[in-house]
């Protein structure tokens, strides 16, 4: 691993750690103050995360329709 590669995987854990952090600061707001937020929070996760999978479901439906003869 050269100095570069480095660099790049250092800057992407901080910037994993720093939006965990963000997004834990939040939902203990929530929590504590409006309970509300955390649902809306929880709500819009899950919305991006079925989005995410039908996408992900489509392109390997494609992939598999262009493997066939």
């Amino acid at each position: 691993m050269n100095n570069e590669e480095w660099f790049k995987k250092r800057k992407r854990e901080k910037l994993f750690k720093i939006a965990f952090s963000l997004l834990l600061f939040y939902m203990l707001y929530a929590v504590f103050f409006n309970f509300i937020m955390i649902i809306y929070f929880f709500a819009t996760s899950l919305g991006i995360a079925v989005v995410v999978m039908i996408t992900e479901i489509i392109e390997i439906i494609k992939e598999r329709k262009d493997q066939l003869p």
